[in-house]
């Protein structure tokens, strides 16, 4: 959760009482595939979760059924479940009882997960600056800009499985025609279906 397992979460010692989850914003839409629990590595064993439920949301509010469920051995070592990759932006770890059955306690140091990160900014490197649709345009030929990095819709960019980027309302980022094309700016193209990334400059469409 903080890349150091010296430290962890824990819940209250007093008044604690099972089931507790932990859910973590994971900043934006991911294909999900697994997760890494840690116990505490500080050499206690009060917490170490053992019965568990794993949940994947889109929007923290809507979890459906769990994508995995099991005990975990009460051991400080990593442990490591996968699943069918699930979409979302909400990662939430169910502990359902305590390691030994000792108490009514749960801990971390660390929860990781595993996945494909499939929507998030487009950052040029040399400058530090993302791809914008000006605007928020759907426009068709509208010219995509290098602009300040943010979190508004149109500099959010989904990967999708096959090889494809759309952003705001459907928007594609999409390759362009043969050079001398390619030397021209990016632009957005609308009403047609997005065709996969290439090699060349990018353009971008609806």
């Amino acid at each position: 959760m903080d890349g150091n397992p010296s430290t962890h979460w824990h819940t209250a010692w007093s008044g604690s009482t099972l089931p507790h989850q932990i859910t973590i914003d994971m900043g934006g839409t991911n294909l999900v595939d697994g997760l890494t629990y840690l116990p505490r590595q500080d050499g206690g064993t009060n917490g170490n979760i053992a019965g568990y439920e794993v949940y994947v949301s889109p929007d923290g509010t809507n979890w459906g059924t769990a994508v995995a469920t099991g005990t975990w051995p009460d051991t400080s070592a990593a442990k490591r479940v996968t699943f069918t990759a699930k979409s979302g932006r909400y990662l939430r770890l169910r502990a359902l009882s305590e390691g030994g059955n000792s108490g009514p306690w749960s801990a971390a140091a660390e929860i990781t997960a595993t996945g494909t990160r499939s929507t998030g900014t487009l950052v040029q490197q040399a400058s530090a600056r993302c791809i914008d649709i000006p605007y928020g345009s759907t426009t068709a030929g509208t010219q995509v800009t290098l602009y300040d990095c943010h979190t508004l819709s149109h500099q959010q960019w989904t990967f999708q499985p096959d090889g494809t980027l759309s952003g705001k309302n459907g928007v594609c980022l999409n390759p362009p025609a043969p050079p001398p094309s390619s030397e021209r700016a990016p632009r957005v193209r609308s009403g047609q279906s997005c065709r996969p990334a290439s090699s060349n400059t990018p353009t971008a469409a609806a």
